[in-house]
């Protein structure tokens, strides 16, 4: 489907002002390794409805640009393809001011509102479950998944590693 014919469908579609959506452009935790080429982490664009049980992912890409369309089809996929679709939400949430203007235009007209929320843990959570990558035994926890740590602390980890490197006790 076009730009331009997404926009007009969105258009049309009633407004439940009760309702936010949360998502953005995801990078999946796996590499894929394609022969003669290098590998790459693949990225998919993803939009959750925080009230409702309703969720759209697209199909894992290659990393290219910024990404931003692949917000905007999970964002058509959820509001127009999904079985319960039929509508949008008074509020998408989305953790980049580029990506917010673009579905600013997108839905330019409709009455939705498009915020910045830097955190989109839900949705990541949301799509390893779905994906059940979040049951592998061999999943290994991000940095700032251990119970405790903060930016901050892994900052000042960070630091505290530079500072060692340049002492060169060893020498």
């Amino acid at each position: 489907m076009r730009e331009s014919d997404v926009k007009q469908a969105l258009s049309e579609l009633p407004v439940r002002v009760q309702e936010s959506w949360r998502g953005g452009v995801v990078r999946l935790p796996t590499w894929i390794a394609e022969p003669g080429e290098r590998p790459f982490r693949p990225r998919v664009g993803a939009m959750m409805s925080l009230l409702e049980d309703r969720f759209a992912a697209t199909a894992p890409s290659r990393p290219h640009g910024d990404g931003h369309t692949l917000a905007v089809e999970a964002l058509a996929q959820l509001a127009l393809e999904n079985a319960a679709g039929g509508y949008l939400p008074g509020c998408v949430e989305v953790p980049e001011q580029e990506l917010a203007a673009q579905l600013g235009q997108m839905l330019e007209g409709t009455g939705v509102r498009v915020q910045v929320v830097p955190d989109l843990s839900p949705v990541d959570e949301l799509l390893l479950e779905s994906l059940g990558w979040d049951e592998s035994p061999d999943r290994r926890p991000g940095a700032l998944g251990a119970p405790g740590m903060t930016l901050g602390r892994l900052r000042d980890l960070a630091s505290a590693a530079c500072e060692f490197y340049d002492a060169a006790p060893w020498e």
